[in-house]
This record gives C-alpha cells, sequence and structure tokens, in this order.
C-alpha cells in the first residue's frame, strides 16, 4: 500500500512537472513574440521620427529661402536696363 501511494505520488509530480515544462515554454513563446512586436514597433517609431525630423529640417530650410527673398535688403527687381515696372512686392514706376 506504501509503494502504491510513493507511486501514485511520483506520478502526480512527473505530471505536474510536465505542465509546468509546457506552461513555461508557452510563456516564453509568448513572451519572444511580445519583445519581437515590441522591436518592431520601436523600429517603426523610429522611422517616423526620422521622416519628421526630414520634413522638419525641408520645411525650415524652405522657411530660410522665404525669409531671404522677403528680405527687404534683397533686391528683387533687375539690375540696369530696365524702364517697366518694379518687381519688388507693391511697388510700381
Amino acid at each position: 500500500m506504501k509503494a502504491e501511494h510513493a507511486q501514485a505520488r511520483a506520478d502526480r509530480k512527473a505530471k505536474l512537472h510536465e505542465k509546468i515544462s509546457q506552461l513555461n515554454s508557452k510563456l516564453q513563446a509568448h513572451l519572444q513574440k511580445a519583445k519581437e512586436q515590441r522591436q518592431a514597433a520601436e523600429r517603426e517609431a523610429q522611422i517616423k521620427a526620422d521622416i519628421l525630423k526630414a520634413k522638419a529640417k525641408a520645411v525650415s530650410a524652405k522657411r530660410s529661402i522665404v525669409v531671404e527673398l522677403s528680405d527687404p535688403s534683397t533686391p528683387l527687381e533687375p539690375r540696369g536696363g530696365f524702364d517697366g515696372p518694379l518687381l519688388s512686392a507693391g511697388v510700381a514706376n
């Protein structure tokens, strides 16, 4: 009788260890999948940030060109020999 109980206990213990091992494997698979998804999201976020930085840089460059063109010290009219109206904004001959 004692041997039967010991064998039954050993069988239950082995079954529990097997179940724990299966659950651990599932957990590791889920963790790996979550890690890969997080890394993919980080890569995507970095790409978006790089695109936004490039767009901001382009807008900044465009603004600096507009500022240079709108600078009153920058002549907009042609130089020499032109008798027509001036090309600067709102100025007429």
